[in-house]
């Protein structure tokens, strides 16, 4: 995962020159991201080329950017959806059945088998040193359904496999009606204990889910490289979580 975090909203715009094409996500108003809408409305690019859903609502976000005169064309998806809807429904339910029977019935050949913790019996090495395993793949997340089922604070990247291939759930996952929670888990992992034990504890969170070769808890790991995660990764456990026997691709904790 890129860490594409910047200090405001204008700055995230401020490269958007005339001309640009500028692509805005959201269905309706629905996940519209109005504050970035509304900044680049300040910033003055015009003659702009905006794909959208639709033209925008009411007076604010895209629709006071149009309103404005700053868009050149819209291209719109809203009259082709209607009338390739059903059919393209069609298709991704049908993608999505087959993708589950194979999950269900379909052996994976990469299984992994759970290891003690801190080692590594087929090549003496400590745990965290060998080559690093695919986390998200279904052989490494049913190892997880030795556990309870319960909420594991994990990975915002991990936490849909996560949801598909055990019986845990997840704090977060990459959706944007999720954003409070998102920014939870990001903060957390590369807080302090204390700001990582209040969100864990207002979450009801039974598990701490961390996979060390994930780019995501790499960045974690460059963003506060003595944050919550990396005292974690590094044997400091506060007293209110347990650490549990390690897999092949994990660390875990248990909260008390």
């Amino acid at each position: 995962m890129i860490d594409k975090i910047v200090a405001s909203v204008a700055d995230a715009v401020v490269d958007v020159q005339d001309g640009a094409t500028v692509m805005i996500g959201g269905f309706g108003t629905a996940g519209l991201p109005n504050e970035l809408t509304e900044a680049l409305l300040a910033q003055g690019a015009k003659g702009l080329t905006i794909i959208n859903n639709n033209a925008g609502n009411g007076d604010h976000g895209l629709a006071a950017l149009l309103a404005a005169g700053r868009a050149r064309l819209v291209a719109n998806a809203r009259p082709l959806a209607r009338v390739l809807g059903t059919v393209l429904w069609l298709g991704v339910v049908s993608g999505m059945i087959v993708r589950l029977v194979i999950v269900a019935f379909v052996p994976d050949p990469t299984a992994q088998v759970a290891s003690p913790q801190g080692s590594d019996k087929s090549s003496g090495k400590a745990a965290g040193t060998g080559p690093k395993l695919d986390c998200l793949t279904p052989a490494a997340l049913a190892t997880l359904n030795h556990l309870p089922a319960g909420t594991m604070m994990a990975a915002i990247d991990l936490s849909p496999a996560l949801l598909v291939h055990s019986h845990q759930r997840a704090v977060a996952g990459p959706y944007h009606r999720n954003g409070a929670a998102i920014a939870g888990v990001m903060n957390a992992f590369a807080g302090t204990e204390a700001a990582a034990h209040d969100f864990i504890r207002a979450h009801h969170t039974d598990y701490v889910l961390i996979c060390p070769s994930l780019t995501e808890h790499e960045i974690y790991q460059k963003r506060a490289p003595s944050g919550f995660q990396q005292q974690l990764l590094a044997g400091k456990a506060p007293a209110w979580l347990v650490p549990l026997p390690s897999l092949p691709a994990y660390r875990l904790f248990r909260v008390k």
